[in-house]
């Protein structure tokens, strides 16, 4: 449960594992430091020092959490904290660590070419928008094991729910709030994934073909019987 790390003339030389060893110190300064390992963290106040030392990487994995981000620490499955951004290092061999890097930007998700039909049974296809970040890290990959794809997922399924209780003329007439109503259904799901969405917006819907050429004709009947009244 014990490495040295060593020091020559105050310059980094190596770490060495448990073992008796004999280090020449003629004409030269040797500092060794004996370190517990039970816990599998390694803490230096000189850890970019180490780390930045080819002879550190055969004993030590090195785990960066870049600005924005979070990390996780598991070991042996129990969650032990949240890392912020900056280096940190960890033992080979002491226990069974999983780490994880999780971004806390704002994020956009298309979900594209989603058919559904309407509850006046035209088939139509939607692209939506989603605006979101990640809010509770832990939930997010604890609770499943792909948050984008949960969210990809949940998004479907609310588009059927909201677009298939309305008729089609409501849709393209009503269309903010169809998107406020698809927004809050999403976020009241991705809660308990520790997701935030900040928005889900239409951006097309695509009609087919046919019912392009109707509505069209619809369109051009009314604006005849308005120029008519007009007249």
């Amino acid at each position: 449960n014990q490495r040295a790390v060593i020091w020559i003339d105050g310059r980094f030389d190596r770490i060495l594992y448990s073992g008796i060893y004999a280090l020449w110190k003629v004409g030269r300064e040797v500092l060794v430091e004996v370190i517990d390992v039970k816990s599998p963290q390694f803490v230096h106040e000189k850890l970019d020092v180490i780390l930045d030392a080819g002879a550190s990487k055969a004993v030590l994995n090195e785990f960066i959490v870049e600005d924005n981000h979070i990390g996780l620490y598991f070991e042996n499955g129990n969650f032990i904290g949240n890392l912020k951004p900056g280096r940190y290092a960890f033992w080979i061999g002491i226990s069974k660590v999983k780490l994880y890097q999780v971004d806390l930007r704002v994020k956009s998700s298309d979900i594209s070419g989603q058919e559904i039909m309407t509850a006046d049974k035209v088939s139509l296809r939607l692209n939506t928008l989603v605006n979101y970040r990640i809010v509770d890290a832990y939930k997010s990959v604890s609770m499943v094991e792909d948050s984008t794809q949960a969210l990809y997922r949940e998004a479907q399924l609310v588009l059927r729910e909201v677009i298939g209780t309305r008729e089609l003329e409501a849709i393209l007439a009503e269309k903010d709030s169809v998107a406020k109503e698809l927004e809050e259904r999403l976020a009241a799901r991705m809660i308990k994934y520790g997701i935030e969405v900040l928005s889900h917006g239409i951006r097309d819907i695509i009609l087919p073909g046919d019912m392009k050429e109707i509505l069209n004709k619809v369109i051009l009947a009314k604006k005849e019987a308005e120029a008519n009244l007009i007249s």
